[in-house]
């Protein structure tokens, strides 16, 4: 069964009647109840578009239909309505999520504007809502699912949406000396803008890695590329690496992304680099350093978004995961990619960024 348009709900019969009889011609997908229980089981079984409500009622009031409505779909648009000296809890529901309030006696015209204007917002509401679901799953498939092996290399990456579409990015790519490209990059922002810059950033990267022989070479020539596109008005981090074989070695350059936690187990500590160019896209012309560390067996790479970083600074949340990291390192292999990831799911604080994980294993 689909959500009705409207749905008006009254104890006083005559006012029902009365807004049936104004809106009924222009919406007639409308629905009216004097009992505001009934009410709230049809809106919770059907749903609805624009609910308008008395604010005092026996049973259930407004302020109580005005929660159980937005309970089911926060979406839909409440208008209250009220008699003259109980505006101040109008105001009220105002600030509690309700769209609009209209004072008994009402205008049938200021009527007629407002429920116009709540309908167009709902769908508005919905559209961004579709839209925002769709660059998310745009973003998701950007990345590879699967864990990458090449050679006695393994790459697998994990990735924790946060509360907006947010901008990560990670892939790799096989280059013509039998290396591979792999990149972590990161948008400034939130939202389908950040998304459609790493939807542009991967085919960037697929058409353009192949042919640079070194990172700092690929980084010059995307920022080039982005440059010319945001102006300034919007950037992107990004830590390009390529692991080539025989020996081993991460050759790589850095547009203000951080540096990846490389652990060494045989030394135990941590392997670091003050290597950080500027991001992806504020000025033309810029220039990168390439950097070289070569790679034992057993080193561990665990590159990340800034999402981790800034996870509860107030709890030092980061600190305590570079210390677990360490002991997994020297614990466990197969399963220290989930442990990491789990950590971060359950950490207590508030995330709004998106975290990706990608754990390079040599």
């Amino acid at each position: 069964m689909s959500r009705v348009d409207l749905v008006v709900v009254d104890d006083e019969f005559s006012v029902v009647y009365t807004i049936r009889a104004i809106l009924e011609k222009a919406y007639p997908d409308l629905a009216t109840f004097t009992n505001s229980a009934e009410a709230v089981e049809m809106i919770s079984s059907q749903g609805c578009r624009v609910l308008v409500t008395d604010l005092r009622m026996p049973g259930i009031d407004g302020l109580e239909m005005l929660r159980r409505t937005l309970e089911h779909d926060a979406d839909i648009q409440v208008i209250m309505l009220t008699a003259h000296g109980s505006e101040k809890v109008a105001v009220e529901a105002m600030k509690k999520g309700a769209f609009h309030y209209l004072t008994k006696p009402f205008d049938p015209e200021e009527l007629r504007l407002v429920v116009q204007k709540a309908l167009e917002q709902y769908d508005l509401r919905k559209k961004i809502q579709y839209d925002l679901e769709m660059a998310r799953t745009l973003q998701i498939n950007l990345m590879p699912t699967h864990t990458i092996r090449h050679r006695d290399l393994e790459i697998a990456g994990r990735y924790l949406p946060g509360g907006n579409v947010g901008g990560d990015y990670y892939d790799t790519v096989l280059l013509p000396d039998d290396s591979l490209g792999l990149i972590v990059a990161d948008a400034t922002g939130h939202g389908i803008s950040a998304a459609m810059m790493m939807a542009m950033l991967k085919m960037a990267f697929l058409n353009t890695a192949p042919g640079c022989r070194k990172p700092s070479e690929f980084l010059g020539a995307i920022n080039e590329q982005f440059y010319n596109i945001l102006k300034s008005h919007s950037s992107f981090t990004v830590f390009y690496a390529i692991f080539r074989p025989e020996p081993w070695r991460m050759i790589f350059a850095n547009a203000g992304h951080p540096f990846p936690l490389l652990y060494r187990p045989d030394e135990g500590r941590f392997l670091t680099s003050d290597t950080a160019g500027l991001g992806i896209g504020f000025f033309p012309n810029v220039s990168y350093e390439d950097e070289e560390v070569p790679l034992r067996a057993n080193d561990r790479i665990l590159f990340y978004t800034d999402g981790l970083s800034d996870l509860s600074p107030e709890r030092c949340f980061f600190e305590k995961f570079r210390e677990k990291y360490r002991e997994l390192t020297q614990i466990t292999d197969s399963e220290m990619l989930d442990e990491l990831f789990k950590l971060t799911v359950d950490n207590e604080g508030v995330r709004e960024d998106d975290i990706t994980l990608l754990l390079v294993r040599h």
